[in-house]
């Protein structure tokens, strides 16, 4: 896992989506990122983490997640939140990341 990004600078967009909707609102945001020049900037599926990127290294993350049934993250962010649900998951994991939640 060494080739995974980790720039504490670079702004991480990750989406979760059932339908898609919300991977096509993670797209938009990225390329308005683009269009404005910012350069550090990446657009990853959650279940791409680990694969690549690591979100105990990441910085800066916009968070783009539907929900599905009665509030369930969708298939492809469904690994990755049962991972933060553990109870192995020490409590500060996510101590660095600066976030928002759309």
């Amino acid at each position: 896992m060494s080739n995974l990004c980790s720039s504490s600078d670079t702004i991480y967009i990750l989406y979760g989506s059932q339908t898609g909707q919300a991977q096509c609102i993670a797209e938009d945001i990225y390329q308005e990122c683009l269009d404005r020049r910012i350069d550090s900037v990446l657009l990853f599926c959650l279940d791409q983490h680990e694969k690549k990127f690591n979100i105990n290294q990441v910085g800066k993350a916009i968070f783009i997640i539907s929900t599905t049934g009665d509030g369930d993250p969708p298939d492809n962010a469904a690994k990755f939140v049962r991972k933060l649900k553990r109870k192995s998951v020490p409590r500060d994991y996510l101590s660095n990341l600066t976030y928002t939640l759309l």
